[in-house]
């Protein structure tokens, strides 16, 4: 897949996401807020999964991350 520079150099690219699976972070998100900020604690114990660049990192999401942001929709 081939993307495009920006100014400064980065590349950029579309890359489809995977759907959500079960133990996913994202899943503790929901509504169309353009964004959401939780802080992480022993609550989302749960978690052990979190999208990134279009795949899957597994981890103890609540011992990996401080907090998590979700960003539903980015532009270029």
């Amino acid at each position: 897949m081939t993307g495009s520079l920006t100014p400064d150099g980065l590349e950029t690219r579309e890359v489809p996401l995977p759907p959500l699976e079960p133990g996913c972070i994202e899943t503790a998100f929901t509504g169309d807020a353009p964004l959401t900020i939780a802080t992480l604690g022993p609550e989302f114990g749960a978690y052990r999964k979190i999208r990134t660049e279009g795949d899957f990192m597994a981890a103890p999401i609540s011992r990996a991350f401080n907090a998590i942001a979700c960003v539903p929709t980015t532009t270029t």
